[in-house]
């Protein structure tokens, strides 16, 4: 499953853990397996850019717009 937005500061790296979590006290923990910046395949984003990033097992319903991703 694959989520987008903007980094807002440091920076994601491929196999990185990552924490995501909502405003209602939903919170999970997961990994990074490729990062995407304009279709093309990058080991690591920075803040200010625009990615695509793929997770590891997360079922599609879990994840919501708007939810926060954060590096842990």
């Amino acid at each position: 499953l694959s989520v987008t937005g903007l980094v807002g500061s440091g920076i994601f790296k491929v196999g990185d853990k990552v924490e995501i979590s909502d405003n209602n006290g939903y919170k999970k923990t997961i990994s990074i397996k490729r990062l995407q910046v304009f279709r093309n395949l990058k080991d690591q984003v920075g803040a200010g850019e625009n990615v695509g990033i793929v997770l590891g097992d997360i079922p599609k319903g879990e994840l919501k717009r708007g939810m926060l991703v954060k590096s842990i």
